[in-house]
């Protein structure tokens, strides 16, 4: 009996060490790539189209490396075989979105 009283006694004494921050990142979509495509950058506003940029994220056990795509304001990706396709594709769902 003395070993519970001093059980509920630790539970008590329960604080919080440190907080967990919010993933602000939420995964809008994770398609596989196909083999010879490509991420594209398309930034509506100046209508620049690029390749997007990778980092190395996270290592799994079995010694593998994931890419992160470093995300920029106000772009959207698509993958595609090349530049030119990328942008059909984008006018394409532009114009759907559209009623086009």
């Amino acid at each position: 009996m003395k070993t519970d009283k001093i059980l509920l006694e630790e539970q008590d004494k329960m604080e919080v060490v440190a907080e967990v921050p919010d993933k602000s990142e939420k995964i809008i979509d994770s398609n596989r790539r196909h083999k010879g495509h490509k991420l594209f950058e398309i930034n509506p506003i100046t209508g620049k189209c690029n390749e997007a940029q990778y980092e190395t994220a996270t290592v799994n056990l079995n010694g593998g490396t994931r890419l992160k795509v470093i995300r920029k304001q106000d772009c959207v990706y698509i993958l595609s075989l090349n530049k030119k396709n990328a942008l059909i594709k984008f006018f394409k769902e532009v114009g759907k979105q559209m009623g086009l």
